[in-house]
């Protein structure tokens, strides 16, 4: 993946995430805990790939294969959240 590519892909899931928080806001009070504590899970998560991206950007070689594999680990646990956040944080 180049890192145009993983800007793409974040850019999409940051998307996804102003979602989430615009339907956290307008949950009940009941559910506004839970809500929150998605999307802090969420945005940490967010900023671990995001570091990730930095230091990808950063480095070459075996360094880069490396914190690549790490990298794309981060998406796809990213992704996996939002999944399930959207599955929870629905209309």
């Amino acid at each position: 993946m180049t890192n145009q590519q993983i800007q793409t892909r974040l850019d999409e899931l940051d998307a996804k995430l102003d979602l989430y928080k615009a339907r956290a806001k307008r949950v009940g009070t009941d559910a506004r805990a839970e809500s929150q504590e998605i999307i802090a899970k969420l945005t940490n998560k967010r900023r671990k790939a995001a570091e990730q991206l930095d230091q990808y950007s950063k480095s070459s070689g075996a360094a880069m294969e490396k914190i690549g594999y790490g990298l794309q680990k981060s998406l796809d646990d990213l992704s996996a959240a939002m999944k399930e956040a959207g599955s929870i944080l629905k209309d």
